[in-house]
């Protein structure tokens, strides 16, 4: 029989092998039991090879799949969805970790509101030191709340499969893939929530902003202004969202990070 969830996620090269051990754990420990998870190796370095097997063979409710060469997030995410058979898709990113409630909480919330398309949560930041803030997420996001940023943790997201299926898949793009899809959904007439409480554990130390290029930054520019578009907010005063990835590019990592650890402390 086919599983109610399937948990989709993509990994390459991971900087660490325990990261990806423990993400992969922390849907193995979930009290929430019927799913399946389809891993999609991106074209990793053949020495990564045995690590993915052993984690997939750990567990008979894992699948692997391979790409002959690195694809991008959004396209293997879509290939793990034409994998998967699960009523709904549960993302997860390859170094983050879930409460062992997060498929449980998620899924009653999705079948006790039928106008709710997904759902995520919020998160507690995690870095090797342990955790180190938490991340709150508007409960009902409003067009408005795309302008700063997301308002959804796209890794955190259940999304009922009915919207793939109505609805094309992601782009794919550099960055922002999961920003993209977010404001299309919403420019259809879709709608999506986060319940209000810490479900998952979002990696974020300075070397998440390291993979956040100038050539993405531009990337997510554009994503920003079609959407902006979509939604009817492409006025003149929100063209500094439009161009807030480029002037973010420019502050140092390290920078970046102490002043999010300021604020989120102080």
């Amino acid at each position: 029989m086919k599983p109610e969830v399937s948990v989709i996620m993509s990994v390459y090269d991971p900087a660490k092998p325990r990261y990806f051990k423990d993400a992969v754990r922390s849907i193995i420990d979930q009290s929430f039991t019927d799913w399946e998870m389809i891993i999609c190796d991106d074209g990793s370095d053949k020495r990564f090879a045995g690590l993915f097997e052993t984690v997939a063979a750990s567990d008979d409710r894992i699948r692997l799949i391979k790409n002959s060469s690195n694809r991008g997030l959004g396209y293997s995410l879509n290939k793990c969805i034409r994998y998967s058979s699960g009523d709904f898709l549960a993302r997860m990113d390859a170094d983050d970790v879930c409460h062992p409630e997060r498929l449980k909480e998620q899924i009653r919330f999705l079948k006790s509101h039928e106008d709710a398309d997904w759902c995520g949560t919020d998160a507690f930041l995690i870095n090797d030191g342990g955790t180190w803030g938490v991340r709150h997420m508007p409960i009902a996001p409003e067009k408005k709340d795309f302008l700063e940023f997301s308002p959804f943790m796209h890794s955190s997201v259940i999304f009922k499969r009915r919207v793939f299926e109505e609805n094309k898949g992601y782009r794919h793009l550099k960055r922002a893939e999961d920003y993209e899809l977010f404001m299309r959904l919403y420019s259809k007439g879709c709608k999506g929530y986060n319940i209000p409480k810490k479900l998952y554990g979002y990696r974020e130390d300075e070397n998440s902003y390291k993979r956040r290029t100038f050539s993405c930054a531009l990337e997510e520019c554009r994503v920003r202004k079609s959407g902006f578009k979509r939604l009817d907010m492409l006025s003149p005063g929100n063209y500094r969202y439009v161009f807030k990835p480029v002037l973010m590019s420019m502050i140092p990592g390290k920078v970046q990070m102490f002043l999010k650890k300021s604020l989120r402390n102080g």
